[in-house]
């Protein structure tokens, strides 16, 4: 998790005409922001909304579904 201070100040260390990708992905922006007031959690929440097809997973869970599909064939090699 960041909070609002810090992803600031990771913008604003960015060249105005620098070309940003997102984890390696060119094809992916920042296309809109929603802030909500009333978290569950006592703050303001920022939800930022990426290009659509593109969303941010973690690596163990993509690690899963490749192994799991691996197994799934029983001629599949695994290494």
């Amino acid at each position: 998790m960041i909070n609002g201070k810090d992803l600031k100040r990771l913008v604003a260390a960015i060249p105005d005409d620098a070309i940003v990708n997102i984890n390696g992905h060119w094809e992916v922006g920042v296309e809109s922001v929603t802030v909500e007031s009333a978290a569950p959690f006592g703050g303001p929440t920022a939800i930022l909304h990426l290009t659509k097809g593109y969303s941010i997973t973690k690596d163990d869970v993509l690690e899963a579904l490749f192994r799991k599909k691996a197994t799934s064939f029983p001629d599949a090699e695994t290494r």
